[in-house]
């Protein structure tokens, strides 16, 4: 190959070999599979947008997850791995009866997977204030006939009553907020019910459970 240097620090049979040499060419290959893969997964966004709403998927065993389209939150969840790390977490952490709350639960990554960890001895207790984004968490338990999960269109909050919310239009459902949203042009705004959480602890009586 004319100009070809294979002593060039940037040679990928160099570079490969030293992944080897120092350990890492297994996570490196795992790298690549996932961008690799992310790639595919962005492009069949894309083309599911033009023609449905929704994407049902397999979010672990024996949990399903609808996805919504339109959504940045459910985008990332598709295509991005999101939240990976803290997925394995829950997983690993939650057992049977356990109690667990999701404060701003969206369409329900971790309520749904607590709900599957923590089983019929144990409760969810899942908040998501947004009027549309709640209706789509109360679908993704309904989907999986989770019966220990209790949802809430209210916000936690530092006082009981109601607060105006940011709401986006363009697709940024993950950050609508009390405070200015980080993300999206279109907005509208809603007034949405607010409870603390020592409040909420006291009526479902789960002092030192949770």
């Amino acid at each position: 190959m004319p100009g070809y240097d294979p002593d060039r620090p940037d040679n990928p049979i160099l570079r490969w070999s030293s992944y080897l040499r120092d350990g890492i060419l297994q996570k490196r290959i795992g790298m690549r599979v996932n961008y690799v893969v992310g790639d595919i997964r962005r492009a069949r966004w894309k083309a599911m947008q033009k023609k449905r709403e929704f994407k049902d998927v397999r979010l672990a065993r024996g949990v399903r997850m609808r996805l919504f389209l339109d959504s940045e939150v459910s985008y990332a969840i598709y295509a991005k791995d999101f939240e990976a790390l803290e997925r394995k977490f829950h997983l690993a952490f939650l057992r049977a009866g356990d109690i667990y709350i999701d404060i701003g639960a969206n369409i329900g990554l971790f309520t749904l997977l607590a709900a599957r960890q923590v089983g019929k001895e144990g409760r969810v207790y899942a908040f998501e204030p947004t009027p549309t984004t709640h209706e789509r968490l109360m679908t993704n338990v309904r989907l999986n006939r989770f019966e220990n999960v209790s949802t809430y269109q209210c916000a936690v909050s530092d006082k009981s009553g109601q607060v105006a919310m940011t709401l986006s239009l363009d697709g940024f459902d993950g950050r609508n907020s009390i405070a200015t949203p980080t993300g999206g042009e279109q907005f509208s705004t809603a007034l949405v019910k607010t409870t603390t959480l020592d409040e909420f602890v006291a009526e479902q009586n789960l002092s030192g459970k949770i």
